[in-house]
């Protein structure tokens, strides 16, 4: 059965806009890509999953979300460590 989404916990430093670099204040955000937008790969065993999209679709969505660009840290899914 495919994934129609892949959910993700972004851990990322915000760059607001007043500001010539990122932030030293971490934020750990819930974020749902589309699967059309995420990698399939193929396990040894044969299972199919989906893995995280290019870090430009994660700042894009940060940014879509906030309104400020953002340095991403790591993304993992929830009850993962990053």
């Amino acid at each position: 059965m495919r994934e129609e989404s892949l959910e993700l916990r972004v851990t990322y430093r915000p760059i607001p806009q007043d500001c010539d670099g990122p932030v030293d204040d971490e934020r750990e955000e819930l974020f749902a890509f589309p699967a059309g937008l995420c990698a399939q790969r193929t396990d040894p065993d044969g299972r199919d999953h989906l893995v995280a999209p290019p870090v430009e679709y994660l700042k894009a969505a940060i940014r879509e979300r906030h309104g400020y660009d953002a340095v991403v840290l790591w993304a993992h899914p929830p009850g993962q460590l990053g």
